[in-house]
């Protein structure tokens, strides 16, 4: 849950800021005085990723390795002969709508954004 937490924290701060070069965050001028805040926060956040992902390699690699439980396996089949449910899965058209949903709103704030002014 924390690298789902980091991973959405990167993307929302990352709409905010500028590197003040090449790339503006399509959010940069919502962002008024707070730009700063999101930029330092998107630099640590980068930090804090890149130490979940690791972490998370890890305990994979361990559970893999170490422990003989087939996890790449389970993760990429979806389904492991050591482990079962007494409920069935959902259905994941639920899942499919909450990300069109996601997506659209996130569509629709990235188009009623103030447009970048023009520095050519």
């Amino acid at each position: 849950m924390a690298l789902l937490l980091v991973v959405l924290l990167q993307g929302l701060s990352g709409l905010f800021v500028s590197d003040d070069v090449m790339f503006e965050g399509p959010l940069m001028f919502w962002g008024g005085d707070w730009s700063g805040f999101f930029a330092q926060w998107h630099e640590v956040n980068w930090i804090a990723l890149q130490v979940l992902v690791v972490g998370h390699l890890l305990a994979v690699g361990y559970h893999q390795l170490y422990r003989k439980e087939p996890l790449i396996g389970a993760m990429w089949w979806g389904k492991t002969e050591r482990r079962f449910s007494l409920s069935k899965p959902r259905n994941a058209n639920l899942a499919v709508g909450i990300a069109l949903i996601i997506a659209g709103l996130l569509v629709l704030l990235i188009t009623l954004a103030p447009q970048a002014p023009s520095y050519y």
